[in-house]
């Protein structure tokens, strides 16, 4: 893809933080997975990874915290061939809340909101449990819309940065190539005042009924 300009950030901890602009989220652009989304044509918030509607919030009268659980499809893939998880889901929503949300910056107080998250686990491989502080619109229109990374690959990365003088200029500042995502397409390559090729993630499931139609367009070409 020809660029007008580079993108100031394809780490998604900088694109999604300090450096979120609608450029680089353009270049971008199909990388990342999200338990929910929203539709191209008309703007419907459908499930993605998610398998269906999360379950209704209950309150959890010993915790004093609200709980919500969302099952996961299952079949779908990184790119590297390893199956998404829920592990990956609170892996995620865990690291954004050792670094802060509101620290963070850029969107992360949205899909993360420290007033409203309270804590994200993994049940099983399937099934994850948000819980609550308070009933909040934006448990559905932003944490459960928020991107998911793959826990194999951020681990090691996310516990040097924490143990690093400036944890946030170092997940920041890393210079991500071989990332594996659970989009349409890879990072591929950037040649710097000239193009990103993105290529096709072969193992790039669709999730939505919208997905599925354009990847059958691709594939007819």
């Amino acid at each position: 893809t020809g660029i007008f300009e580079d993108p100031s950030a394809r780490n998604p901890w900088a694109r999604f933080g300090p450096n979120s602009t609608v450029w680089n989220s353009y270049v971008a652009a199909g990388t990342v997975i999200s338990l929910f989304g929203y539709t191209t044509e008309r703007l419907d918030w459908v499930p993605r990874l998610a398998r269906d509607v999360p379950s209704p919030l209950e309150f959890d009268e010993q915790r004093k915290l609200w709980r919500s659980t969302v099952d996961l499809k299952q079949g779908i893939l990184w790119s590297d061939g390893t199956p998404v998880t829920a592990r990956d889901v609170a892996s995620t929503f865990g690291a954004i809340a050792k670094f802060g949300a509101i620290k963070l910056g850029g969107n992360f107080p949205g899909i993360a909101p420290e007033e409203v998250l309270a804590e994200v686990n993994a049940l099983d491989d399937d099934t994850v449990e948000f819980l609550l502080h308070r009933r909040d619109a934006r448990y559905r229109f932003g944490i459960l819309t928020g991107p998911i990374f793959q826990e194999g690959f951020w681990a090691p990365y996310v516990k040097a940065a924490l143990q690093a003088e400036d944890p946030l200029r170092a997940i920041f500042d890393l210079d991500v190539v071989d990332e594996p995502v659970a989009g349409a397409f890879l990072r591929g390559t950037w040649e710097r005042g000239a193009f990103v090729d993105r290529p096709v993630n072969r193992r790039y499931t669709p999730t939505t009924t919208s997905e599925s139609r354009r990847a059958a367009r691709h594939r007819s070409r």
